[in-house]
């Protein structure tokens, strides 16, 4: 997969959608099994083209009509802050041409082998995430969930693919109040993208902690001990956590350590966006 460009992973991807409008598996979400056949797939195409026939999709930026089935048009996907330059393995942006380890990685490695990020968490994507997890706009979560798998198949040798998304679980309280838990919206998407199940039941949010958001880097960190819990075996399982923005990184540490110490073979971080460095930038 290694070497595609975007442009092809996202052309390879639309005629062999696994997700058929007529003949969804009637199996538990975390292990969706779609199934494949002529007949499915062309009732599926079929059925596609008449609700995009009926109710065309209109870019969420700037109302001009949607690209590739989604609610962006071309011009305004192309603007978008695509993540180029960045740390090989927590993929903090770095300085023009600059592909290497971050300082902080230089002076400790985290617990999970890599991140994919497909964006800078700036504008507009980060007024799109901000509407995604606080406004209930899913279709938005949905574009960017798209545009991400596209980048991960294209960074991601198909040796190298993960048996398992996790997405980052959310405390019940907060899925209460929020209604849906966005890291769960991004994985069922990439899921369908890639062919990977989706596993949101081996881990759980033991404690309803403060918004990561308003507190600094080290209390982010001190803030998520022992608030994670793996609750069935992941052992020798290669795993994906997925999440909407990594920032410090504290979530996914604390996440695929405990992933780690569980016995998962390999943790990599699947996001849609991330934040720079402010000692880099």
């Amino acid at each position: 997969m290694t070497g595609q460009s975007l442009t092809q992973c996202l052309d390879k991807y639309y005629p062999k959608r696994r997700h058929c409008l007529l003949h969804r598996n009637h199996c538990p979400r975390h292990t969706r099994l779609i199934k494949d056949s002529d007949e499915c797939t062309f009732l599926n195409n079929w059925l596609t083209d008449l609700l995009n026939n009926l109710f065309p999709r209109v870019c969420v930026l700037c109302d001009a009509p949607g690209h590739r089935h989604l609610d962006l048009c071309k011009e305004c996907i192309a603007d978008l802050p695509w993540l180029k330059d960045c740390c090989v393995i927590c993929a903090v942006p770095l300085p023009l041409n600059q592909r290497n380890l971050c300082g902080q990685c230089l002076v400790k490695e985290p617990s999970f082998s890599r991140c994919i990020s497909a964006f800078e968490y700036r504008y507009p994507v980060d007024r799109l995430i901000i509407k995604f997890k606080f406004s209930q706009q899913l279709i938005i979560g949905k574009v960017l969930a798209y545009l991400a798998a596209g980048i991960i198949q294209q960074q991601t040798d198909e040796n190298d693919l993960p048996d398992l998304l996790i997405p980052v679980p959310i405390h019940p309280k907060r899925l209460r109040q929020r209604g849906f838990n966005q890291a769960l919206e991004i994985a069922d998407v990439i899921s369908e993208f890639l062919a990977i199940p989706v596993d949101y039941q081996s881990c759980s949010r033991l404690i309803n902690t403060a918004t990561q958001k308003s507190l600094p880097a080290k209390q982010r960190h001190s803030n998520l001990k022992g608030v994670f819990s793996v609750n069935r075996s992941i052992a020798n399982q290669s795993i994906a956590i997925i999440d909407d923005v990594m920032t410090t990184g504290a979530t996914a540490e604390a996440l695929s350590r405990c992933m780690v110490k569980a016995g998962a073979r390999k943790v990599q971080v699947w996001t849609i966006a991330r934040t720079p460095d402010p000692l880099i930038s």
